[in-house]
């Protein structure tokens, strides 16, 4: 986690939903950060994907 906050010079910001965004250098577009870290799904937010996408997800995973 430490080497994805090298950029953090560039900016940091953490979303409603707790995504954390980090850094926007000049030239990327405004929405675009070179690192996005995205909150842990829930366990209905994981059967969703599962049904969705027709997988089941190893219990390890959903349980960590």
């Amino acid at each position: 986690m430490k080497l994805l906050y090298k950029y953090e010079k560039y900016g940091v910001e953490v979303t409603e939903k707790g995504t954390i965004l980090i850094g926007h250098p000049d030239y990327l577009p405004e929405l675009w950060r070179l690192v996005e870290i995205f909150p842990k799904l829930n366990n209905t937010e994981i059967e969703i994907l599962e049904k969705e996408c027709e997988i089941e997800i190893p219990k390890v995973i959903k349980n960590s």
